[in-house]
């Protein structure tokens, strides 16, 4: 198994960090992993990290990075909002296509990395073999309305949620957000797990992907929560 340190420079001119795991008897195939929201290259219980070694043990690659104002990444997490989650993972795809070259590319989301995996395969179909998504949190919006709704409000108009401060604007770019919106455009295999105990993102968000997805399996965990 062969780790490498990846520095990528967004269209932000931050650097994202993170990790290309590989080995000398690779196939052609990368698994890119899309994290959830204050989360990290390495995830819930590091099951990134521990998938990434599960699919080194097949001899199949993957690239893990934290978006910009996440993780080890540079600028602040209320630096970041919807648009700059979907540049950022545009920028992560055309890495492996372009850098590492690979010509099979497998996008791996969780949580809110579901909802992102969704939207870049909408603009990027030709490009992705696959889909793999862990309880895709495709009601993001919802989500988030919650959380400034409840949320401390800091003098600069952004939230404190945890100690993690959000700026409104995150809120305003999920305005038009809709999952099902250019749906159609996915067309390639998608398998979505998700467990029946999930507080944050119930499983009837995981029914709903696979409903509206010709081309999709949905396995349903009995009483795993998220994560």
């Amino acid at each position: 198994m062969k780790i490498e340190h990846i520095t990528l420079l967004n269209a932000f001119d931050a650097t994202l960090r993170g990790y290309f795991t590989t080995s000398d008897s690779a196939k052609d195939v990368c698994v890119l992993m899309l994290h959830g929201f204050t989360g990290n290259k390495t995830e819930t219980g590091g099951i990134f990290r521990t998938f990434s070694r599960l699919l080194v043990d097949n001899n199949i690659s993957s690239l893990r990075l934290d978006y910009m104002g996440n993780g080890e990444s540079d600028k602040e997490f209320c630096d970041f909002d919807w648009n700059t989650l979907k540049s950022d993972v545009l920028v992560m795809l055309e890495y492996v296509i372009d850098t590492l070259q690979f010509k099979k590319v497998i996008v791996l989301g969780f949580s809110m990395g579901g909802a992102l995996a969704l939207e870049l395969a909408k603009t990027k179909a030709d490009a992705i073999l696959g889909l793999l998504l862990w309880s895709p949190a495709v009601n993001i919006k919802e989500i988030m309305e919650r959380i400034f709704h409840s949320s401390p409000k800091l003098s600069n108009g952004n939230i404190d949620y945890l100690g993690w401060e959000i700026k409104r604007d995150f809120l305003e770019t999920l305005h038009d957000y809709a999952f099902s919106k250019d749906i159609k455009n996915v067309n390639m295999p998608c398998m979505v797990i998700h467990g029946t105990k999930d507080l944050p993102v119930p499983y009837v968000n995981g029914e709903s992907v696979a409903k509206n997805l010709e081309k999709c399996e949905l396995i349903l965990v009995k009483d795993a929560t998220h994560g």
